[in-house]
């Protein structure tokens, strides 16, 4: 994959369709097989020379993978794929297809979520502080209950019906983010940046949702 460029294609989705047939949802506290181990390797590791192969990880379950940094670019999953307990800080996860996936208490702080769909994804108490993530979606129920998501960008994000209650949103940027029925109930906004009245009006919020200083009183 490294020496032989025309073969990088190949190489990735063999290493790809190896995980699908070999990994799966592990106990916590246990030890993947040595192949899947270097699997994952191989995909964090992976050179990123300016090509994109994105990669297929549909039905692929990684729960508690190391994929730290990892150029996961325009990466394709689905409802099987499981990422639970991920280590996936500073990864590049631009415009990846990450719909439905199972993202429980993963890592992804500092991620790089640009233009991502995780509309239905599961992300309860996952760690995304510091993430950017202009222009995702998190809409169809996104379940971010308990999520860090402290000083992440969310610039523009859809968040409609995105279920936040209990997030921590401190100093997160929610300029321009469709807030349509977003759960927000218990969830403290004192610090967010970006809020209007407009989209917090549209929002699904009650006495226990803490407002920024200046919208309170006004909804």
């Amino acid at each position: 994959m490294i020496d032989f460029e025309r073969d990088r294609p190949s190489v990735v989705r063999s290493i790809c369709d190896l995980l699908r047939q070999r990994a799966t949802a592990a106990a916590e506290g246990t030890r993947p097989d040595p192949d899947v181990v270097a699997a994952v390797d191989a995909l964090r590791e992976r050179p990123d020379n300016g090509q994109t192969d994105p990669l297929d990880l549909a039905g692929v379950k990684l729960t508690g993978a190391d994929l730290t940094g990892a150029n996961l670019r325009g990466t394709i999953c689905d409802e099987g794929t499981v990422l639970s307990r991920a280590k996936l800080t500073s990864a590049d996860l631009t415009g990846a297809t990450l719909a439905l996936v199972d993202l429980r208490d993963a890592v992804l702080n500092s991620a790089k979520l640009e233009n991502a769909m995780l509309d239905g994804a599961k992300l309860p108490n996952a760690r995304l502080a510091d993430a950017i993530a202009t222009g995702a979606s998190f809409a169809g129920e996104a379940d971010l209950r308990g999520a860090d998501l402290s000083r992440a960008d969310f610039r523009n994000a859809n968040l409609s019906r995105g279920r936040l209650r209990g997030a921590t949103l401190d100093r997160t940027d929610l300029t321009g983010a469709d807030l349509t029925e977003t759960d927000l109930t218990g969830t403290d906004l004192s610090t967010a940046v970006g809020l209007t009245a407009a989209a917090l009006k549209s929002a699904a919020a009650d006495m226990s949702t803490i407002l920024p200083p200046e919208l309170r009183g006004r909804l």
